[in-house]
């Protein structure tokens, strides 16, 4: 009996050991996803173009650390002049996770439109991934966010709390808004129709 014991624990001290392997270099360490770019026209942005990545990942990788001092110094000037660093950091956020990069536009001599997916929670609720857009510039030998309204990050704010937008986007990425066809005057098909119903029902 207390043999079989003794090759019971020593079986337990080799098994680990002979299972163990060595990890494959580079296992441990994480690969970025592949971004596809869409480069418009001529431009010089594209010279830029692993920089404006890596900057575009350090920029999320704070912003899921919460680390609002090194990510508000990643804004254009215009857009901290505008909204001094303590108003940054007590603006409402949630907490941002599962971020992806998957796509960039490159146009002008530096101008970069990104394309991200995460996910978010706030204090009330759970938000699946959605989609979130941002516009880059290069300037001052970097690549600088540029936030279009003063007002805690909403597009929507009157024109005294507008940043000064240096890289306007091109005409193909401007979201365009889909108008319904007019009426033809003395159109009364719809009415028309809208009878017939009702006489059908009497």
């Amino acid at each position: 009996m207390f043999k079989l014991f003794k090759f019971a624990a020593l079986a337990l001290t080799l098994v680990p050991s002979l299972l163990a392997t060595e990890p494959a270099p580079g296992a441990d360490e994480a690969k970025p996803e592949e971004v596809q770019y869409e480069i418009i026209g001529e431009t010089a942005a594209v010279q830029h173009k692993e920089a404006l990545e890596e900057t575009i990942r350090l920029f999320w990788q704070k912003t899921v650390e919460g680390d609002l001092t090194s990510i508000y110094g990643m804004y254009v000037e215009s857009y901290r002049k505008a909204v001094p660093l303590k108003d940054f950091i007590g603006l409402n956020r949630g907490e941002v996770s599962d971020v992806e990069l998957d796509k960039i536009w490159m146009w002008g001599d530096g101008c970069a439109y990104v394309k991200i997916y995460h996910a978010m929670k706030t204090e009330f609720m759970e938000f699946p991934r959605f989609p979130t857009r941002q516009r880059w510039v290069w300037n001052e030998d970097k690549w600088q966010l540029y936030q279009e309204s003063a007002v805690g990050g909403f597009v929507i704010a009157p024109k005294s709390k507008k940043v000064q937008e240096p890289c306007p986007l091109p005409e193909k990425l401007r979201s365009k808004v889909k108008k319904k066809p007019a009426k033809a005057a003395g159109d009364t098909s719809a009415a028309k129709e809208k009878g017939e119903t009702a006489a059908k029902v009497k």
